[in-house]
């Protein structure tokens, strides 16, 4: 009998200290770093440096006001705000896995303020500049989206046109928003090169790695729960875009080895009526916009035509109902530029 307590003890613990090992490896942010403005590098991601470094760092020179906002676990995150003109539509942009909005959004943050629109460029929880300890691959991140919301609607007045837009993890962030009671003052979802299900995009990427994941999913999912308190199976791209009032545009290359362009298909299918697809041909992970400039801009205009953009719709879309959105632990830190709440000289 001992000998079987000890064998139960030790297999126990194991189960655990694997757990956890998956939990340091996949989901946990230790020291709060900020990933340098830099090209991702790699197979894929190198014949496009250069072209990347040069969006990157036009990007970066763009004057922007630093804004916090506390989510609903109290975790402080953190955005850059650019205001062309108040009164315009904003953009709230969300950046991928072990990433930062910045990088991710280098180009579409030009794209949108070439609008005139204005813009928050978020570094989601546990990235870059936010703080938190884990990374729940969209599952939390999903009510952060809300926040922000909430966040400008109180600073520039219900009725302002909002269009919530993701990359990677990001994509999969806003979709899984979707779902969610957004305000009537969101008239539109854009994914580009998002994943649609946390567990099988967690199951690929270790089996490309290092060749298998179906024995670790199960501990996987422990870590996530035990250590990230949260349930990494409790959602899925194709079950919330089934639950939403507003266009979704989905962008995806086909070359894409880190996200399979399958997912974004799926998540299409799913929901035919309110979901487009746009592939760009040989594009890799979150390069769509480089490989194919001229239908990326294109795709986006539609979207933004679909969505009720008052530039590109006849008469703009109101609201159904007015919003009736509670205060939020919102925070103005010091602006980085002395006129960044004045017009942008773009």
């Amino acid at each position: 009998m001992k000998v079987f307590w000890i064998i139960l003890i030790s297999l126990f613990a194991f189960c655990l200290l694997l757990s956890f090992f998956l939990y340091l490896i996949i989901f946990f942010r230790g020291k709060k770093k900020t990933p340098p403005p830099e090209p991702i590098r790699g197979k894929d991601f190198d014949p496009y440096a250069e072209q990347m470094r040069g969006v990157i760092k036009a990007a970066v020179s763009i004057p922007f006001e630093e804004v916090t906002v506390r989510s609903r676990e109290g975790i402080l995150l953190y955005g850059r705000l650019y205001v062309t003109r108040p009164g315009r539509p904003f953009h709230l942009q969300f950046n991928g896995y072990r990433s930062s909005g910045i990088r991710d959004f280098a180009g579409g943050l030009r794209m949108a303020l070439d609008l005139g629109d204005n813009v928050l460029l978020v570094d989601q929880r546990a990235h870059g500049q936010s703080g938190g300890h884990t990374i729940s691959f969209g599952v939390r991140e999903r009510f952060d989206v809300l926040t922000w919301c909430r966040f400008l609607l109180e600073r520039f007045g219900l009725g302002t046109p909002l269009y919530v837009e993701g990359i990677s993890m990001g994509g999969a962030t806003v979709l899984f928003a979707a779902g969610e009671d957004l305000p009537p003052e969101v008239r539109g979802i854009f994914a580009d090169c998002p994943f649609s299900d946390p567990v099988q995009i967690i199951s690929d990427v270790m089996r490309k790695l290092i060749g298998f994941s179906r024995p670790l999913l199960p501990f996987v999912s422990l870590g996530a729960l035990l250590f990230g308190h949260f349930r990494l199976s409790s959602i899925r791209a194709t079950d919330t875009v089934k639950r939403t009032r507003v266009p979704i545009q989905i962008v995806h290359g086909t070359a894409d080895n880190f996200v399979p362009c399958s997912m974004s298909r799926d998540v299409r299918d799913a929901n035919p009526d309110s979901v487009s697809l746009f592939e760009v041909e040989g594009a890799p992970h979150g390069l769509s916009f480089l490989v194919d400039a001229e239908g990326y801009r294109r795709t986006f205009r539609s979207f933004l035509e679909a969505a009720g953009h008052p530039d590109f719709t006849a008469k703009s879309q109101a609201p159904q109902k007015p919003s009736v959105w509670g205060p939020t632990s919102a925070q103005s830190v010091k602006s980085s530029n002395p006129t960044a709440e004045k017009e942008l000289s773009i």
